[in-house]
């Protein structure tokens, strides 16, 4: 094997994709637990994740070279929409709550059915704007009532914004899978939303970290984020894209059921029939465009 390809051998695809996904519906729960706005929680816990695979990296001598300019673009691109797509999710979450933040996250798997053709020169069919369209009726349900505030409905569109910036970068991080060690692609972008984030630290005005936020911070960052994100990146080089959001639907369930467990939130039965419809739209979309690999490998 050759060294740049040190990757979790002994996890298959699917075992990892899943528990990846469990982790990062967890860490929902970080924005309510953690007493800091959502910029700086995603600064400490993307400052947390490089500092940890940096050990990583150097305890298991795992090459991090980049190797040409190209690739160095690519791996700024996949940290700027990895700064943006957490500090949407957490800032989704704070304040329109867990429920509400991870469903509309959950829209990503039909914005990948509608982006993979445009990435790669692919002929767009109109059964993924049908499933793009199904899984925006689920939305709809989920957006809280016009009394319930309007900080609710802006809670909605920034964890939409959450799904289309990691549809974007889940199909930019599929090119580098094969060149790169996941640990490798994971430090890179989060060191490079660490330094995209250090502004954010002079633009909020906030009390210093209590002592169980830098807990919450240094957990967040080593288990949801570091750990998580190689081992999503470790699942692709086996399973593809598609199926991977398949899985990556039930991100929200896990976060929904640990919300209730934990934070004690309730869910209502509009915002449930919401949930299913987002999660039918994202399996129907990535199950379409499977099917039509499996009978033309060529597609």
């Amino acid at each position: 094997m050759r060294r740049e390809h040190v990757h979790l051998d002994k996890l298959s695809g699917l075992p990892a994709i899943h528990f990846a996904v469990f982790l990062f519906g967890a860490s929902g729960l970080f924005g309510e637990l953690i007493s800091l706005p959502a910029p700086l929680i995603t600064l400490g816990r993307v400052v947390s994740a490089a500092l940890f695979l940096a050990l990583i990296i150097r305890l298991f001598r795992i090459p991090f070279k980049i190797h040409n300019r190209s690739d160095l673009g690519g791996f700024i691109l996949a940290g700027l929409l990895l700064a943006f797509h957490w500090s949407a999710f957490f800032h989704s979450i704070q304040i329109a709550g867990v429920a509400v933040g991870v469903l509309t996250f959950a829209t990503f798997p039909a914005f990948t059915a509608f982006l993979e053709p445009l990435f790669f020169r692919e002929k767009i069919r109109p059964v993924n704007l049908l499933w793009a369209c199904i899984c925006l009726l689920g939305v709809s349900l989920v957006v809280p009532a016009p009394e319930a505030g309007l900080q609710n409905a802006e809670g909605v569109l920034w964890g939409i914004g959450s799904g289309l910036s990691f549809s974007l970068l889940t199909l930019l991080n599929r090119r580098y899978t094969a060149l790169y060690s996941h640990f490798t692609l994971t430090f890179y972008e989060c060191a490079v939303a660490a330094l995209c984030l250090l502004p954010s630290v002079l633009l909020f005005d906030f009390s210093p970290p209590a002592p169980a936020d830098w807990v919450y911070l240094i957990i967040l960052g080593s288990v949801f984020t570091a750990l998580a994100h190689a081992l999503f990146i470790a699942g692709m080089r086996s399973i593809k894209a598609q199926i991977a959001s398949i899985i990556a639907g039930l991100e929200p369930v896990y976060g929904i059921i640990l919300a209730w467990l934990i934070l004690g939130e309730s869910i209502s039965a509009q915002t449930a029939f919401g949930a299913i419809i987002i999660l039918s739209a994202a399996y129907g979309a990535s199950r379409k465009r499977r099917a039509r690999k499996a009978a033309n490998p060529s597609l």
